[in-house]
């Protein structure tokens, strides 16, 4: 049939749909039936007049109705940045209250501690301070400047040097508390015997009045975001202590979550505390009323943001409904890849399917980082320890830093491509699992599915991984481009896969999926990243190092095997962290993809437009013909 003859037959048909989606009152028989009419016009459109205007009019008619229907779940980013801050994190941190008082109440029993102890022992502080930094500030109060400490960079180094320093306390805070709120505990208590003791020093030398107004411009925001990061980790970690009736992973979830949105709400406390620090506490000659002010201006805040507002709101209601407990199976669940789901859908779906597939992860990456560990050691030998020194108390990221440092050895480009390939195909077939015919999440694919996948997809696999490896290599330009645009390399491999066409043609697809998601893509993309940075905070685990030293004490070799050892070691422990991050970020992704699929071509509602009227369930309502 030619078009024209197409268009003159349908015509008069496709006007009565446009009128009937215009009326007040639609008629639900009739334009159930005339919409399911149109897509089938749509999909001949698309196969005899591919490029064709009567495809776009029909593609736009028929997401008139797909709108309609959807319409009300797309939210602005204003209104999803202002129910985070005004709905959400009160609701979270409310129900924190009692953490939130636990943890104060360690952090001022600490700071009396390093009180007391700086009373009866004088040496007590160049133990807690160092020696270096008490005969320093020794010498500034000789030379009649105290706090010349915080005079000592120029404000935008100390800016960014202060609040990448706070925000690692506050990481460290929070992610110690998996380790049963016990680890979070510890770390409150280090950091108040500190505070404690950095406070007495300056009484007891008759400084008090200038010391406090100085220290607590800034340190008002930054102590108090710290008791708070407190909170969140002995939040993350009463879900593994007191599950309740949940499965004690489930209830991991959802503390993990809780606490996750109140350590995002304290990112800008610390850049604010960082700044204060970096540009107005170096100005010791300020009038005390002004610095006074500040004082108060940030404990105002403080008590106003997270004590009396959460307070009034649990009075008048919080907007958010609490978390409904779900329970993905081994072999009778599915992750439905025609649902629109919200982020948070997304986030908890992600660590169901981990889970799920948890062992098998831990498995395949354990030997591919033992091999990294072994190639890094034979081509790198004595010039990789040197370059990151493993005595550190952030060996981990030191570590990280070096291997991704191609300018050093650009061996570990090729070591990391290959790793990121063997990531990316590993998560390519857990999506094709779940997401596939049965979609059913169960961790015992075959070994067909493996070389099935690896025939289809591994050029585009190795492709992507290719080109993630050659944008890193272009330094630390290259490490911000991937990090603004990975999650679109991501989609167009998804894409790609899911549509069975190449690389080529699937671009121009992936781009289109871009529009009017690019909040929500963002916005989950930077929760996964915080997830993983997390995660990536327990390399630092005492328990590593142990196992490293005891390697060194219980076996007798030379210093250039224990450098090769230690290479070796160090290198596959911090791979084998990566590895296990990846696939949050991997899947995270893929799932999304197929949210934002349905979002743009409806094919999901347009089974269930079609179903509709049988007797079958539809979105969990009972119809019938």
């Amino acid at each position: 049939m030619r078009e024209t003859d197409f268009i003159k037959q349908n015509k008069k048909k496709w006007q009565d749909f446009e009128e009937l989606l215009n009326q007040t009152d639609k008629k639900p028989d009739e334009l159930t039936r005339l919409f399911i009419e149109i897509t089938d016009d749509l999909s001949y459109s698309r196969t005899f007049y591919p490029n064709r205007l009567v495809g776009a009019y029909l593609n736009n008619v028929a997401q008139k109705i797909y709108k309609s229907v959807y319409g009300k779940r797309h939210e602005n980013f204003k209104a999803k940045l202002k129910d985070f801050w005004f709905e959400e994190v009160p609701a979270v941190v409310y129900a924190s209250r009692n953490e939130m008082i636990i943890s104060l109440v360690v952090f001022l029993f600490s700071v009396f501690i390093g009180i007391f102890s700086s009373m009866h022992d004088p040496e007590f502080v160049n133990l807690i301070l160092g020696d270096s930094y008490v005969n320093m500030t020794l010498e500034n109060i000789e030379n009649g400047d105290p706090m010349a400490v915080y005079k000592g960079m120029n404000e935008i180094d100390m800016f960014l040097g202060i609040t990448i320093n706070n925000l690692s306390v506050a990481f460290l805070t929070f992610v110690t508390g998996v380790l049963m709120s016990i680890g979070t505990l510890a770390v409150l208590l280090r950091n108040g015997i500190m505070v404690g003791a950095f406070q007495y020093f300056f009484i007891e030398r008759g400084l008090f009045l200038d010391s406090f107004l100085t220290i607590w411009m800034h340190g008002t925001l930054e102590i108090s975001a710290i008791v708070i990061a407190g909170a969140a980790g002995l939040t993350m970690g009463r879900g593994l202590v007191f599950p309740g009736s949940y499965s004690r992973i489930y209830s991991f979830q959802l503390s993990a979550k809780r606490g996750i949105k109140i350590m995002m709400s304290i990112f800008p406390v610390f850049v604010l505390a960082g700044f204060i620090e970096g540009f107005l506490t170096r100005y010791t000659d300020l009038p005390d009323i002004i610095r006074l002010f500040i004082i108060l201006i940030s404990l105002a805040f403080i008590i106003g943001y997270y004590i009396y507002y959460p307070y009034i709101k649990s009075k008048s209601g919080f907007k958010n409904k609490k978390e409904q407990p779900i329970n993905f199976g081994r072999n009778d669940k599915k992750l439905d890849k025609g649902e629109l789901k919200d982020n948070g859908q997304i986030f908890t779906d992600i660590f169901a399917v981990y889970r799920v597939f948890l062992r098998k992860t831990l498995l395949y990456f354990l030997p591919l980082s033992a091999v990294f560990g072994i190639y890094i050691t034979y081509t790198t030998t004595q010039g990789f320890t040197e370059q990151f020194g493993y005595i550190s108390s952030n060996w981990a990221f030191s570590q990280i830093e070096t291997i991704f440092n191609y300018d050093i050895f650009f061996q570990f480009a090729i070591a990391n491509g290959a790793m990121l390939a063997g990531s990316l195909f590993f998560c390519v077939i857990i999506c094709k699992v779940i997401f596939g015919e049965n979609g059913t999440i169960d961790p015992r694919f075959g070994k067909e599915t493996i070389f099935a996948t690896f025939k289809s997809h591994f050029v585009k696999v190795l492709f992507i991984s290719s080109l993630i490896t050659l944008i890193s290599c272009l330094g630390w330009i290259g490490y911000f481009l991937l990090l603004m645009t990975y999650p679109f390399i991501l989609l167009w491999m998804f894409e790609s896969i899911n549509k069975g066409k190449n690389l080529m043609s699937s671009f121009k697809n992936a781009t289109s999926l871009l529009g009017g998601s690019l909040a929500k893509i963002i916005g989950l993309n930077i929760i996964l990243l915080i997830i993983c940075t997390v995660f990536l905070f327990t390399l630092n685990s005492s328990i590593v190092w142990f196992l490293v030293e005891s390697l060194s004490i219980n076996f007798l070799l030379s210093e250039n095997a224990m450098n090769f050892v230690f290479n070796g070691v160090f290198s596959s422990i911090v791979m084998y962290g990566i590895c296990l991050t990846l696939p949050i970020l991997i899947i995270g992704n893929g799932i999304l993809y197929h949210s934002l699929i349905e979002l743009s071509t409806a094919q999901s509602l347009k089974k269930t437009i079609r179903e509709f009227g049988s007797n079958k369930k539809v979105y969990g309502f009972e119809t019938e013909s």
